[in-house]
């Protein structure tokens, strides 16, 4: 398998993210959904952010219908309060939601986005989630953390396989990639210019000398790159866009177009970082509306006027 990577074109071995879609997991079919009630996911959620040190935060529809289940990985120092309206919306149109906000030790601590890619990995295979169909929304840095998770999955090939069988469709709003950790951590810690310019350059350096550290970095890259599973994905960006780089997008949204994945993008005027949504509501939800009903909800689509906008 050949993946894009920021140093060109690179081969990457997905042997076992790929094999366990062989896996006896992988042919069940799922014909049950419990109810995911704030008590349950609590008493679930409550020792894997004790073990592995995260902070997840479960949000209740308003009505319970067995839709699947949103994971949504935040941008970097990301406040709750941000995601807001974007759980609103899945929420309003019955999706409960598990969100994490990233903090710069997910990027920088190798060991903490691993950990943040184990949490996930036994939240999705313990009741009252294991039996859900699964949609990620990611934004920005998120990327790098779904790439961590994609290769837990391998890592622990039994969960992986479980996990994989129910991931029907995945967003990514504003992604970046290696050459974005430095810029990104910068001026999310910072408001200084001359402090961001500084922090930019010292983690580039630090990176550039830690070898164990790229490694994982450039790992996780072409992980999520190669897309193994071949989910179907909307990718969500803007040329203006000082952080992302959207002709990198489109070369690796090419290449899992020619792997044959279902691709589809919105492109979104002027707009700056993480704030397509905020600049353009409509278009940004209508998007997602049509991607979920092509690829999700096919037997139940969404309708345009079935709940307000947030």
């Amino acid at each position: 398998l050949v993946a894009p990577s920021l140093f060109g074109r690179v081969e990457v071995t997905c042997g076992p993210i790929t094999s366990f879609l062989r896996h006896p997991f992988a042919q069940k079919q799922i014909i049950q959904h419990r109810d995911v009630t704030t008590e349950l996911a609590f008493d679930t959620i409550k020792p894997i952010e004790e073990k592995y040190k995260q902070i997840l935060h479960f949000h209740e529809p308003k009505e319970r219908r067995g839709m699947p289940l949103v994971v949504m990985m935040g941008w970097l120092l990301a406040k709750q309060s941000h995601l807001e309206k974007y759980i609103s919306w899945y929420n309003n149109h019955n999706f409960p939601v598990i969100s994490i906000l990233p903090t710069p030790a997910h990027c920088l601590e190798i060991e903490h986005g691993g950990n943040t890619a184990k949490a996930f990995t036994d939240l999705l295979t313990s009741s009252p989630f294991h039996d859900r169909d699964i949609v990620f929304h990611s934004f920005s840095i998120g990327g790098y953390l779904y790439g961590r998770f994609l290769m837990e999955m391998a890592d622990q090939a039994d969960k992986g396989a479980h996990i994989a069988e129910r991931i029907k469709a995945q967003v990514f709003d504003s992604v970046v990639d290696l050459d974005g950790i430095p810029y990104g951590v910068s001026v999310g810690v910072f408001k200084n210019k001359l402090m961001q310019k500084t922090t930019e350059s010292l983690l580039q350096g630090l990176l550039a000398l830690s070898t164990g550290r790229m490694k994982t970095y450039t790992a996780s890259s072409n992980t999520f790159k190669s897309n193994p599973l071949n989910t179907p994905t909307h990718v969500m960006f803007s040329h203006e866009d000082a952080v992302t780089d959207s002709d990198k997008i489109h070369e690796v949204m090419e290449d899992w177009k020619a792997k044959g994945a279902p691709v589809s993008h919105t492109i979104f005027p002027g707009t700056s970082h993480v704030q397509h949504m905020r600049e353009h509501p409509e278009l940004y939800f209508g998007a997602i509306r049509s991607f979920l009903n092509t690829h999700v909800l096919t037997d139940n689509p969404l309708r345009e006027d079935e709940h307000p906008l947030y």
